[in-house]
């Protein structure tokens, strides 16, 4: 699988309400949505773990190669799988339809 995404590794920048991920001094990958205040805690772990993609997906990698190189499969394989997958862009239209959420928020 060759990588489309920017590269890791990522890091974050800023304050709760103004975080940033970057991959390099001159490269952001993306701004962080932010509560206004309301939970600093959840914005800073959210932006971490965004920050962490690149690296979580290097692990899933390597299981999956793991699992077809021994023949072994199971949960942890496809789980890694699914992960995988969720990487890849689908052929929806730009934005159409891509991570929207039906129902209350929460």
């Amino acid at each position: 699988m060759s990588a489309r995404h920017t590269p890791g590794p990522w890091r974050v920048d800023g304050p709760p309400w103004n975080q940033i991920i970057w991959s390099d001094a001159d490269n952001r990958v993306c701004f962080m949505a932010h509560s206004s205040g309301l939970d600093d805690e959840r914005d800073i772990a959210t932006a971490h773990l965004v920050a962490a993609a690149p690296d979580l997906l290097q692990v899933a990698l390597m299981v999956k190669e793991a699992s077809e190189l021994s023949g072994v499969n199971g949960p942890l394989a496809d789980a890694a799988r699914a992960a995988i997958a969720k990487t890849t862009p689908s052929d929806h239209s730009a934005g159409e339809g891509v991570g929207v959420q039906t129902g209350g928020v929460g």
